[in-house]
């Protein structure tokens, strides 16, 4: 058997074992398999006992499926175990060019010190300035400027995540590649690089947990995570209706935004034994809204809390699948008064919303500088940028 790349999610509800597809362009969607488990929930896992079990299941799946083995994998670290911090400052630059190991001194240099709970993950450049304020989103290497500001978006996980996931993977002798943030594999797999240039904010609702970040080029600029997403809704209906979750999932994924069950008076979901079941549409419809209605509710005060960011004109890019619903692009833009858009990908277009993350952690493309488009990035922007991560 090759060996291929391949990744790892641990989502809030589901573990994904992904694997590229190298039998060409027009070979279509890479192996992939998923397994249920008790998830993350409130930032923790909710039982460990039986994970390397799993985890020998989804990479089995998975190398069942593409005829390939997995030596090694690279490891999704989900928002709830990713901390985000932003450093400015600037240097003389002595040589008059701008070198690698410049930046390279520059980061460490700024780089916070947290305690022992928390790991460095990533360093990720927001943006640079030369003597003239020219801006840049990558290393301007090679450079002329007298002096170079730079700002940095550090990336820090949980070292008790890192530290189970390496005796799990441990345990079952199979290495891991690498840690990779889901925030920035989905920003830079879904959101166009000139969106970006703009800043703009990513909404991955998941079945547990919610992760609203701000992006800006190919850096994180803020990120927080809300302990509620697409199970709120099921959670809402099995009390209501006094039903299993199976039941309650397929009335969540039947329920259309916008009309409300309005012109039906039964509406029918299906059973864990198979067996459709009708409900009063009036009863499934208020449920839903007022769930769906809540979890917004914490949305909005965390884009409150980030209102110096964005502008209000800012889109969101909406990923997960804990609110693949019909009509949610359109409840959702209503709901938090800003466009939201549905992330697409043409390359995985046939795989369902659960499979955004790994999708986007299978890309896991190289980091590469560029100089931003000024037609895309305003003064009030950069001023703004600059001055809020001063400290």
């Amino acid at each position: 058997m090759a060996r291929v790349k391949s990744v790892v999610e641990f989502g809030t509800s589901k573990i994904i074992c992904m694997i590229e597809n190298r039998r060409g362009p027009e070979a279509g969607l890479p192996g992939s398999s998923c397994v249920r488990y008790d998830g993350i929930r409130k930032g923790r896992f909710a039982r460990m006992g039986n994970m390397a079990e799993l985890v020998d299941q989804v990479v089995s799946g998975a190398e069942e499926k593409m005829r390939a083995q997995i030596c090694g994998a690279y490891v999704g670290v989900p928002g709830c175990f990713t901390r985000v911090l932003v450093k400015e400052g600037s240097k003389h630059m002595a040589g008059g060019r701008v070198t690698e190991e410049e930046i390279q001194a520059m980061a460490r240099k700024l780089m916070p010190r947290l305690d022992k709970a928390w790991e460095p993950l990533a360093t990720l450049p927001l943006f640079f300035l030369d003597g003239r304020e020219e801006l840049y989103t990558g290393p301007p290497i090679g450079l002329r400027t007298a002096r170079l500001t730079a700002c940095f978006s550090f990336l820090f996980a949980r070292k008790r995540f890192l530290d189970d996931i390496r005796k799990i993977f441990g345990d079952l002798h199979i290495g891991i590649d690498g840690f990779v943030s889901e925030i920035q594999a989905q920003a830079l797999h879904y959101i166009p690089g000139k969106v970006r240039d703009a800043s703009v904010l990513l909404l991955d609702i998941g079945y547990h947990h919610t992760d609203v970040s701000v992006i800006f080029g190919d850096g994180i600029m803020a990120h927080r995570t809300i302990f509620g997403g697409g199970y709120d809704i099921v959670d809402e209906l099995k009390n209501v209706l006094r039903i299993d979750e199976a039941l309650a999932e397929s009335l969540k994924r039947m329920h259309i935004f916008g009309i409300g069950n309005e012109y039906d008076d039964r509406v029918y979901g299906k059973g864990s034994d198979g067996k459709m079941v009708s409900f009063e549409a009036r009863l499934v419809s208020r449920s839903v809204e007022e769930s769906a209605g809540r979890l917004c509710a914490q949305i909005r005060e965390v884009l409150k809390e980030f209102s110096g960011y964005v502008s209000k004109n800012t889109p969101i890019y909406l990923t997960g699948g804990g609110i693949a619903m019909h009509g949610a692009e359109t409840y959702l833009s209503a709901q938090l008064g800003r466009e939201v858009r549905m992330v697409r990908d043409g390359r995985q277009k046939t795989l369902p919303p659960v499979y955004n993350s790994a999708a986007a952690l299978l890309d896991n493309r190289v980091l590469t500088g560029y100089h931003v488009d000024r037609e895309n990035v305003s003064n009030s922007l950069i001023h703004r940028v600059r001055n809020i991560f001063s400290s």
